[in-house]
C-alpha cells in the first residue's frame, strides 16, 4: 500500500457504534490503522484503536463476528450524566462500556450535546475514549463532530464527519425515539446490577432485539438489551460525568500516518 491509495477512501473505518448511538464511531480509513500497527513502536495503541473502532462500528471484540447490541432508546441528555454497561457476546466475553454527557454548545441555533463513550480494550484493559457533539433535529440525532482518544498517543484526533466509506454501519443521524421502530411487549419489572428498574419492555419490528426501557436512565434510558446472541445490562447510572478528552484534537491525517510507519 503506497500514500497514494489513502486519499482514495479504500480504507473504511466503520462509525459510531451500534445501530443507535454509536453511529458516528467512524471515519474512512481503518487499515490505515491495519498497515499502522505493524510498527513495533505503534502496535499497542493501533490495536486499541482498532478494537475500539471495531466495537463502535459492530463488534464488540478485535476478533471473531460477536455483534454488539442496538443501543436504542429516547434522547434525553442532562450534562454531567450518564450510564454503564456490562456486554457479553455470543462467545461469553464480557466488555465493560460507558456514555456520558460531558457538555453542551449552540449549532446552527440548536442546542447541541457532548456524548462521550468509554470502551475497554479486551487484550490491553486500556480505555479508549470517543466523543460526539450532536444535536437533534425533528425526529433525528445529528453527529457534527466527533473526537477520538487512542490509548498512548498524545493527542486526540478530530475525524472528518463528511466522509462516510460506502458500506460504513455508521450513519450520520439516528433516531431520536426508537419506539418508532418498536412494538411494545408491556410494563415489567427488572432487576440488573443497577439496581431494579420498572421498564417498558419493546420488541424492534426488524427482529433486531428487545429493549427494557426506562426514562431513569440518560441519556438513552436503555436499562437492558438482548438480541442476536448478544445482551447488555446497566452497571450503573453515572452522575459528575467529566470529559475524558480535553486536549485540543488534531486532523485525522491518513498521508502522515502513513509517513510514520516504518518501511521495510
Amino acid at each position: 500500500m503506497d500514500e497514494s491509495q489513502a486519499h482514495r477512501g479504500e480504507y473504511g473505518l466503520g462509525n459510531e457504534g451500534p445501530r443507535g448511538l454509536e453511529r458516528g464511531w467512524s471515519c474512512k480509513y481503518t487499515r490505515v490503522f491495519l498497515d499502522f500497527s505493524r510498527s513495533p513502536r505503534f502496535s499497542k495503541s493501533a490495536s486499541d484503536w482498532e478494537w475500539g473502532r471495531r466495537a463502535g462500528a459492530g463488534r464488540t471484540q478485535a476478533k471473531g463476528d460477536a455483534r454488539p447490541p442496538s443501543i436504542q432508546g429516547v434522547w434525553s441528555p442532562v450534562v454531567g450524566t450518564g450510564a454503564a454497561y456490562e456486554i457479553q457476546d455470543n462467545k461469553n466475553q464480557k466488555h465493560a462500556m460507558e456514555m456520558t454527557i460531558v457538555g453542551k454548545e449552540t449549532v446552527n441555533g440548536k442546542d447541541a450535546y457532548w456524548l462521550e463513550y468509554g470502551m475497554q480494550a479486551p487484550d490491553s484493559g486500556a480505555t479508549m475514549y470517543r466523543k460526539m457533539l450532536v444535536a437533534q433535529d425533528r425526529d433525528n440525532v445529528i453527529t457534527e463532530r466527533m473526537i477520538m482518544q487512542v490509548p498512548g498517543q498524545p493527542q486526540p484526533m478530530e475525524m472528518s464527519m463528511s466522509i462516510q466509506a460506502p458500506q460504513a454501519t455508521v450513519k450520520k443521524n439516528q433516531e431520536a425515539d426508537f419506539r418508532q421502530k418498536a412494538q411494545h411487549v408491556g410494563t415489567e419489572t427488572i432487576s440488573v446490577p443497577a439496581g431494579t428498574f420498572v421498564c417498558e419492555h419493546y420488541r424492534m419490528t426488524d427482529g433486531s432485539g428487545d429493549v427494557w426501557f426506562s426514562p431513569k436512565v440518560t441519556p438513552w434510558g436503555m436499562v437492558k438489551y438482548s438480541g442476536q446472541g448478544t445482551t447488555l445490562v446497566l452497571l450503573k447510572t453515572i452522575t459528575g460525568a467529566k470529559d475524558h478528552i480535553t486536549s485540543t484534537p488534531v486532523k485525522f491525517d491518513p498521508t502522515e500516518i502513513m509517513r510514520q510507519v516504518p518501511r521495510p
